[in-house]
């Protein structure tokens, strides 16, 4: 049996791309910085160098899956973005994505209090990460269910404090609140699948 085809959106220089492989995927990945294209090749990633807001360069219905670990939240056109993923899944095939959640307890907190909410920038800059748009559950698994994506799994991270330390039993109790209210934790991770 041949191995899955997966892509990895944004895969950098390989690293999430050869753990996928040693679990015996097919890997390939899009990366926007030539350089860090180059560099995953030189690691045995199948990289293309080029922008996840343009057409990719794959065939329609090549991958198995599709993994998007905090991309979206710096695309402009979101919908594109969002069909180029279905056009080269296969029917049936799984898309996980990632981004952070804005209506996270840590940045209700801060909203709260009159500050902006960790992940939203207002400019950019040398120390921005080049957030342009912010999403919570039931706006990414609407816009996902208007592109025909069927919603398998909705989870969290953890339920991030707004607390300058790193305090052990904070920390063990927001992981598990991320299993559980997933809606408040710090980021959205969505499984879904293309439908026929």
């Amino acid at each position: 049996r041949k191995p899955l085809k997966l892509l990895d959106i944004g895969c950098g220089d390989g690293d999430f791309a050869i753990k996928l492989g040693s679990l015996g995927y097919d890997v390939y990945g899009l990366e926007i910085s030539r350089d860090a294209a180059k560099r995953a090749r030189a690691r045995g990633v199948k990289a293309f160098a080029g922008s996840a807001e343009k057409e990719f360069p794959f065939k329609e219905n090549f991958f198995d899956a599709v993994y998007a670990g905090d991309v979206i939240e710096h695309i402009y056109d979101t919908d594109f973005f969002i069909e180029e993923v279905r056009k080269v899944l296969k029917p049936g095939g799984s898309f996980i994505i990632t981004t952070p959640n804005l209506a996270s307890f840590s940045n209700r907190i801060m909203l709260l209090f009159g500050k902006l909410p960790i992940g939203s920038e207002i400019r950019l800059g040398k120390d921005m990460a080049g957030h342009i748009r912010n999403y919570t559950f039931p706006a990414l698994e609407n816009q996902l269910r208007d592109h025909k994506f069927i919603i398998v799994k909705k989870i969290s991270s953890n339920v991030m404090f707004p607390v300058k330390r790193n305090v052990p039993v904070l920390r063990d109790l927001a992981i598990k609140l991320g299993d559980h209210v997933s809606n408040t934790g710090s980021h959205i991770i969505m499984v879904c699948k293309k439908s026929a």
